[in-house]
């Protein structure tokens, strides 16, 4: 099995009630912008990158740090929604506020750790 990883720095919001934030959401990847240095290589996403993908529909993991033991949403269960902009591609993952994994990412956040 093939798994792209890329990552995108910079703003991820919570929202939802400021006590108990409901939603993750931001950019896994920005179109159009050269990446830093990743081993000797930069890369650069086009808009497109991510067509073929979405369209077929299958499941995808949102997860912290490209680490699947750190689950916070899936596609396939309604929790993940990931669509492209203008600007890259947009995640927004329902939080699920009972599971300490979600809690901790919402605290990291939070706090910009």
């Amino acid at each position: 099995m093939h798994t792209d990883r890329r990552d995108a720095r910079g703003t991820v919001e919570l929202r939802g009630a400021t006590d108990a934030p409901s939603n993750l959401t931001g950019y896994a990847a920005l179109f159009d912008r050269t990446s830093s240095d990743l081993g000797g290589f930069v890369e650069t996403i086009d808009p497109r990158a991510f067509a073929d993908t979405l369209a077929r529909g299958g499941n995808v993991l949102g997860v912290v740090n490209h680490d699947p033991s750190w689950l916070l949403g899936t596609r396939a269960s309604g929790t993940l929604d990931v669509a492209t902009d203008d600007s890259g591609l947009r995640y927004s993952i329902t939080l699920d506020l009972t599971d300490p994994d979600a809690i901790r990412a919402a605290a990291k956040v939070r706090t910009g750790k």
